[in-house]
């Protein structure tokens, strides 16, 4: 019994550092559960409807991590479209990079297990609007130098580490007609402030 007392007062910082988790890293932790969680209720799906409608969802639970991420990293994070794919993007200053040369301050692609650069499945497109007005989605350019394209982009919405984003309307929908006719379509909105909230458009 002294014998194990002895090695624990030998060793506080041992013992002190395997208590348990920082504060950071339980509510990362709680994020990602939750995220996992929910794309597996998602998972379990039926027809194209379904299929837009887990997109959109997967789409905007992304963001809340995103957004989680963007407070606790203290970062500011962003998010870009195309016609048929998005990807997040983080704000890098010159004086980041590790290589020690000087650089200008740029967006560059967010590099993540789950904030990874994705595709939406066939026949699935984006419609974007921002303070009201529909943003053109361009593909990315294949053929441009990569350090023009790198300077180039920018994201469409940006998450601050403040917890504010930039407002916008997004539309995901089945870019023909579905087989009984109807036209599927789901609307993700988010305020500056507040929750994402996913709904289905009726198209008349």
């Amino acid at each position: 019994m002294h014998y194990a007392w002895n090695r624990v007062a030998r060793y506080p910082a041992v013992l002190a550092k395997s208590q348990g988790f920082t504060l950071l890293e339980l509510l990362v932790s709680i994020v990602i559960i939750g995220l996992i969680l929910s794309m597996a209720v998602l998972s379990v799906g039926g027809g194209r409807d379904d299929e837009v409608e887990e997109e959109a969802r997967r789409l905007a639970a992304l963001m809340e991590l995103a957004g989680q991420e963007a407070i606790l990293k203290t970062k500011e994070l962003g998010l870009r479209f195309t016609p048929n794919g998005y990807q997040f993007m983080v704000w890098k200053k010159g004086d980041d990079e590790k290589d020690g040369d000087e650089r200008e301050d740029r967006w560059q692609e967010y590099v993540d297990g789950v904030l990874k650069a994705r595709e939406l499945p066939e026949d699935l497109e984006f419609e974007l609007f921002l303070e009201g007005l529909p943003v053109t989605l361009e593909m990315e350019d294949s053929d441009a130098d990569e350090d023009k394209k790198k300077k180039k982009i920018k994201p469409h919405i940006i998450l601050f580490s403040s917890g504010e984003r930039s407002p916008f309307e997004l539309t995901i929908s089945v870019d023909n007609l579905s087989l009984d006719g109807e036209d599927i379509r789901y609307h993700l909105e988010g305020k500056m402030l507040g929750t994402l909230e996913v709904t289905k458009r009726d198209v008349l």
